[in-house]
């Protein structure tokens, strides 16, 4: 039980660290627990070979054990492994993506296509298997990989209260661990999508083109990880697919996946949870680009994005355009990084947000709404949950705003939009310039 839980907590590692001295020390960590638990064992002696050394090379890569080890990583290989071995796996591949080596990039992606090949084996197994069984209280088991009885387990937990805040976190935490161990569909649901997720919002072109190619793969074998998404695919016409336009080389083709994105979108056939996972951060990501019309037309897409979001969506993805467009400056005035575009970008992205603006169902909000103004245990100001007739407003076509979606404006966005306003004089007493602020 001990190697199992130092496992579980490992895995997630092989796709954090980054210099190569704490990865080595992650490998003898690993390597200690595979003495004491198969599906440690089976993942170090392919881990092992990943992180192979040579000093005959420039980058001191030894890419025949590295190479090699991705090819053992076929289907058959998931398949005969424990399940819990693919956890570490995954980590290491997606980070592997992350990297510059284009020869060891193309090989992580392949072995994550074989993956998904073995987790759909699995799953039409178990589904085969389980057909027409139901369980003791009638509700047929589910192969999304996550047990009944971790949902029970989370459930319990009382998240009203701060005091067991950190133990709601952790406990959740393994309970994940727990269901991304369970099966390899666990894994796809706990590792994968959430590690594409994490690649579509890399400023590098590359790294999200190796990450398009995985989120199409999820979106027509796996659809639960991805709802909707499925609709952005054209298999029957390569030149007409999202996915294949946004990873390709000709500007155009970008702007066409881009332009096709917002009229999904505007259609209603993409759910906000796939748009706030993966669409809008890829977008945001796009205003990077450098091709011709890619980056005012991912802003396009972004505010066509916002026009179908629920109200808590929305908030966030308008306070993420404003924080870029302002810059989001840290203490001592330096600028924070990874600012993907220029600042004029930014603010058009924001204001082409503001501008669709929208009306939300109150009673499909109201839950939310409460949850966050009576949530004291995340440390962020939280709305008044009230009424205030001096506080209502309207519209530009007369019709009452909840006013707490305006007292967010208040709160949130007009600081922002403030600071977005001021001009900064940089002559320092040259002609009629003083410095400072105007």
């Amino acid at each position: 039980a001990a190697a199992t839980r130092h496992r579980s907590a490992l895995a997630p590692l092989f796709g954090r660290l980054r210099s190569r001295s704490a990865r080595k020390a992650l490998i003898k960590a690993m390597e200690a627990i595979a003495a004491h638990d198969a599906a440690a064992a089976a993942a170090v002696s392919i881990l092992r070979d990943l992180h192979a050394e040579s000093r005959d090379t420039i980058e001191g890569i030894d890419y025949d054990r590295r190479l090699g080890a991705y090819e053992r990583l076929d289907k058959d290989w998931f398949l005969a492994s424990p399940s819990a071995a693919a956890a570490p796996i995954l980590h290491h591949t997606l980070h592997e993506l992350r990297g510059s080596d284009m020869a060891l990039r193309h090989a992580a992606a392949s072995a994550l296509e074989r993956f998904l090949d073995a987790a759909i084996a699995e799953s039409e197994a178990a589904a085969a298997g389980k057909k027409g069984k139901k369980s003791k209280d009638g509700v047929v088991a589910s192969d999304d990989g996550a047990a009944a009885a971790d949902d029970d387990e989370e459930d319990e937990i009382d998240d009203a209260n701060p005091i067991v805040g950190i133990n709601t976190a952790a406990a959740r935490a393994a309970a994940a661990a727990k269901a991304a161990e369970a099966s390899l569909g666990g894994a796809v649901m706990g590792v994968l999508a959430p590690g594409v997720r994490g690649l579509l919002k890399s400023p590098e072109s590359t790294t999200r083109g190796e990450a398009l190619n995985i989120f199409r793969r999820l979106a027509l074998s796996w659809p639960s990880a991805a709802p909707g998404a499925v609709s952005l695919a054209e298999p029957k016409d390569l030149e007409q697919d999202f996915f294949c336009n946004m990873a390709h080389l000709q500007a155009h083709r970008r702007c066409r996946a881009l332009r096709r994105l917002a009229t999904a979108a505007e259609q209603g056939k993409i759910p906000p949870v796939t748009i706030n996972g993966y669409l809008a951060p890829l977008a945001v990501a796009s205003l990077g680009d450098a091709g011709a019309d890619v980056a005012s037309t991912a802003a396009a897409a972004i505010g066509s994005l916002a026009s179908v979001l629920p109200w808590g969506s929305y908030r966030d993805l308008l306070l993420w355009m404003l924080k870029k467009a302002s810059g989001h400056r840290m203490r001592g005035g330096a600028m924070s990084g990874n600012i993907e575009g220029s600042k004029a970008l930014h603010i058009r992205a924001a204001a082409l947000v503001l501008e669709h603006f929208h009306e939300w169902d109150e009673e499909e909000q109201e839950e939310r709404l409460k949850k966050e103004a009576m949530d004291v245990s995340s440390g962020a100001a939280a709305v008044p949950f009230y009424y205030d007739d001096a506080a209502a407003a309207d519209n530009v076509v007369r019709r009452a705003i909840d006013p707490r979606v305006v007292a967010t404006l208040r709160l949130d966005f007009l600081p922002l939009l403030e600071r977005l306003t001021v001009i900064e004089d940089d002559s320092k007493g040259y002609g009629n310039g003083k410095g400072g602020t105007v």
